[in-house]
C-alpha cells in the first residue's frame, strides 16, 4: 500500500518467509494441503482477547496473543489453541480500520484430522469496519486472490470463511463477518519447489517472461497500482532451480476490483480513482506478450464459470466484479486500445522506488 514502511514490509517476511531448504523437482508439485484443497467457505470461531488485539497500543507491537479457533458443525467440538499477532501497515494507522488483521499462528495445536493439518502460520485477511461495505472489499479482494490461481499455479493459495468472534474474556460476540485465510509462503514455495530471493533490487525485465507477463497484465485487469516486483512491494520473488525469477503477487485492497473507499491511487498517476487502470509492466519481447494475452484469452471462460460458484456473496459483489472483467477484456479485443493502454505504456530504463 502506498508511503508503507519498509519496516512494516520486513516483519511480514520475518514472519513468512525461512530460507526454503532442497527445493525439490519441479515437475513434482505437491497437492494444496486441506485448508486450500475445497472451495466452499468454512465456518469457524475465533476467540481472543479482542479488546486488547482491538486497542491501538496492541496494533503497534509485535507481541503474540493466545486465543483458539473452534470448527462450527464439528462433531468432536475439537478447540484448537492458537496465537494471533497483529499485522499490516496502512491499516494499523491513523484510525483507518476499526479491526485489525492477523497472522495465525497453529504450531502449538494438534492439528491432525483438521482443516489445519500441515499449517503453521497464516495470514488471516478481515473485514477493516463493521460496515457491510467492508464485508463486499473482503469478498472482492477474495476474488482477485482466485483468480490469479486460475490464471497460473505460482500463485497463494486462499480460503474463505465466516468467522465468529469471541472475547476470550467474557462471552461476548464481537462480531460475525467472512473473511480469509492466505497459503504461507514457505508453504507455496514447498508445493512448487522454489526458493524465496531476497534481493536489494530486482529487475522484472530480467524474470520470466511469462509469469512477469502474466502477474503484470493480471494487476492491470484489477487496476492495481499498488505494488512493485523490483523491490518486493505487495510481491514474493521465487525462483525454480536452474531458472529465471518470477514474482507472485498479493495484498489486492487497493485495487480497482475491490474499490475500497479508503484507497486512492498514488498522485505519480495523475488519476481520481484506483479504477482507472494503468499498466505497470515492463517491456519484453512481442513474441512473449503475444503469448500472455493469449494465455487470458483462453482463461475467459474459467474467470467468468469462477464468479457464478460464489453464490454465497452478495449478487451486487458478482455483478460489479463481472462488469469490471468484461471491461478489461474489452480492452484486449480491441488492438486498438491494446497497443493504446497496454503495449505502449510498457516501461524501460531502471526500476524507480515508488511513493
Amino acid at each position: 500500500m502506498p508511503n508503507r514502511s519498509a519496516r512494516s514490509v520486513a516483519i511480514i517476511f520475518a514472519v513468512l518467509l525461512s530460507p526454503v531448504a532442497g527445493a525439490g523437482d519441479a515437475e513434482e508439485l505437491k497437492a494444496p494441503l486441506a485448508l486450500f484443497a475445497a472451495a466452499e467457505p468454512l465456518e469457524l470461531t475465533l476467540t481472543a482477547d479482542f479488546k486488547t488485539l482491538r486497542s491501538r497500543k496492541s496494533w503497534e507491537s509485535d507481541r503474540w496473543h493466545e486465543g483458539s479457533i473452534s470448527l462450527e458443525g464439528d462433531l468432536a467440538q475439537r478447540v484448537l489453541p492458537v496465537r494471533l499477532r497483529v499485522r499490516g501497515g496502512f491499516r494499523t494507522r491513523d484510525d483507518n480500520c476499526n479491526f485489525p488483521q492477523f497472522f495465525v499462528d497453529v504450531t502449538g495445536a494438534d492439528t491432525l484430522g483438521t482443516v489445519f493439518e500441515g499449517q503453521e502460520i497464516l495470514a488471516l485477511t478481515t473485514h477493516c469496519r463493521g460496515s457491510s461495505v467492508y464485508s463486499r472489499y473482503i469478498h472482492r479482494e477474495f476474488i482477485a486472490y482466485r483468480i490469479y490461481n486460475l490464471l497460473t499455479d505460482k500463485s497463494l493459495r486462499v480460503r474463505s470463511a465466516l468467522f465468529t468472534y469471541m472475547r476470550s474474556d467474557k462471552p461476548v460476540k464481537v462480531a460475525r463477518r467472512y473473511g480469509f485465510f492466505v497459503e504461507h509462503f514457505d508453504a507455496m514455495a514447498s508445493r512448487l519447489g522454489t526458493r524465496h530471493v531476497d534481493l536489494d533490487v530486482f529487475h522484472p525485465a530480467a524474470g520470466d517472461a511469462f509469469e512477469m507477463g502474466v502477474l503484470e497484465l493480471f494487476e492491470f485487469m484489477i487496476g492495481n497500482t499498488d505494488f512493485s516486483a523490483a523491490y518486493e512491494h505487495n510481491i514474493v520473488l521465487m525462483q525454480l532451480p536452474g531458472q529465471k525469477i518470477f514474482g507472485v503477487p498479493y495484498d489486492f485492497d487497493f485495487s480497482g476490483l475491490v474499490n475500497a473507499r479508503y484507497a486512492a491511487p498514488a498522485s505519480q498517476f495523475r488519476t481520481r480513482s484506483v479504477r482507472t487502470r494503468i499498466y505497470r509492466g515492463w517491456c519484453r519481447d512481442e513474441a512473449d506478450f503475444d503469448e500472455v494475452v493469449a494465455h487470458f484469452q483462453t482463461k475467459r471462460a474459467e474467470i467468468f464459470e469462477l464468479l457464478d460458484e460464489f453464490d454465497w456473496m452478495p449478487v451486487v459483489v458478482i455483478k460489479d466484479a463481472e462488469q469490471y472483467l468484461r471491461s478489461f477484456y474489452d480492452v484486449l479485443d480491441s488492438p486498438r486500445e491494446l497497443d493504446r493502454q497496454i503495449r505502449t505504456k510498457c516501461a524501460t530504463g531502471v526500476p524507480v522506488r515508488g511513493e
